[in-house]
């Protein structure tokens, strides 16, 4: 996630929770999302993570005014053996979870967590804060390859 104004530009990493953004002045600000690739396990070298979405656009914001930033978790990725019923936990900011009935060999992976940008704070999902998203990058699919 970034934010621009004129040549300044702020960047946020995926924490585990929302971090918050208070604009230095009024003007506005050009917002970038990229949710969070899902995960991936694979038999073939070439194989990258899946990515996810990408968005922008522009908000005016006065002096002082706070947006909090979201940004997803990158999915999860395992492989397990056994006939065992085998799940990967969903990932913050609503990366899907992973299940399979495993077979002699498989792969599990889960989805990532979308990155996005609210005009209020609280858990990722809080319903009053889920309905005051301006905008949203999806986190991507898992892959097995």
């Amino acid at each position: 996630m970034s934010g621009v104004l004129g040549e300044t530009q702020w960047n946020f990493a995926y924490t585990g929770n929302y971090r918050t953004f208070v604009a230095p002045q009024d003007g506005t600000y050009k917002l970038e999302a990229w949710g969070a690739g899902g995960g991936y396990a694979t038999r073939d070298i070439q194989y990258r993570r899946p990515n996810g979405a990408y968005c922008s656009g522009t908000i005016s914001l006065k002096g002082g005014q706070t947006i909090y930033v979201y940004v997803g978790e990158y999915g999860g990725s395992g492989r397990v053996k056994g006939g065992a019923y085998t799940t990967l936990p969903a990932k913050w900011n609503g990366g899907g979870a992973g299940g399979i009935v495993t077979g002699a060999d498989n792969h599990l992976v889960s989805g990532g967590g979308a990155t996005d940008f609210r005009l209020a704070g609280g858990e990722w999902n809080n319903a009053m804060s889920l309905n005051s998203r301006i905008l949203v990058a999806g986190g991507s699919a898992g892959n097995v390859g």
